[in-house]
C-alpha cells in the first residue's frame, strides 16, 4: 500500500494510459511494465460518412442535386413573373421526389434495390404487352450471350 501512495495510483491492478501508450499497474508491486498498443482496425480516416436527415453516405449528393434544382427553379420561375407560392411548389417538386426517392428505395435497402425493381416492371410490361398481343415475342428474363469469337476468325 505504501509504494501505490508513493507513486500516486490506486491500489488496485488495471491498465493505465500515460502519451498514447498503455502501461499495466499491479498492487503487489511498484512496477509499471510497457503493454503493446492495441490498434483496432476502423475505416474512419478512408470513408467518409456524412449525413443529413435522412440522407446518408453517396445519398447526400441527391440532397445537393436537389437543392440545386429547387434553386435553379426558383430562379427561373422568378424570373419569369410567376407568384411566390407556385414558384416554391414548383421549385420543391424535385426535391420532395429526391427525398422520396431516398426514403423508399435507397435507405436500408440493397444497392442495386430501385435498378432490381425497375427492371421486375419492365418485363412485367413486357409481359402484358405480349399476353395483349402487341408484341410477337414473349420477353426474355436474361440474354444468353453467345462465346467470344476466336481472333483466327476475324482474318
Amino acid at each position: 500500500m505504501r509504494n501505490s501512495l508513493r507513486l500516486g495510483l490506486p491500489h488496485c491492478s488495471g491498465p493505465l494510459q500515460c502519451r498514447g501508450r498503455t502501461y499495466e499497474h499491479y498492487a503487489h508491486g511498484n512496477q509499471l511494465t510497457k503493454m503493446s498498443l492495441e490498434m483496432h482496425p476502423n475505416d474512419n480516416a478512408r470513408t467518409a460518412h456524412p449525413s443529413i436527415w435522412i440522407f446518408s453516405g453517396p445519398s447526400v449528393g441527391l440532397l445537393v442535386i436537389g437543392v440545386m434544382f429547387f434553386v435553379c427553379l426558383m430562379l427561373v420561375l422568378s424570373r419569369l413573373g410567376v407568384d411566390w407560392i407556385p414558384t416554391v411548389v414548383i421549385s420543391a417538386l424535385p426535391l420532395a421526389s429526391i427525398t422520396i426517392l431516398v426514403h423508399f428505395f435507397v435507405n436500408g435497402r440493397p444497392a442495386s434495390y430501385a435498378l432490381d425493381l425497375l427492371a421486375l416492371q419492365m418485363w412485367r410490361v413486357r409481359c402484358s404487352w405480349y399476353f395483349q398481343r402487341l408484341m410477337d415475342n414473349p420477353p426474355q428474363l436474361w440474354v444468353i450471350s453467345r462465346a467470344p469469337r476466336h481472333p483466327k476468325e476475324f482474318s
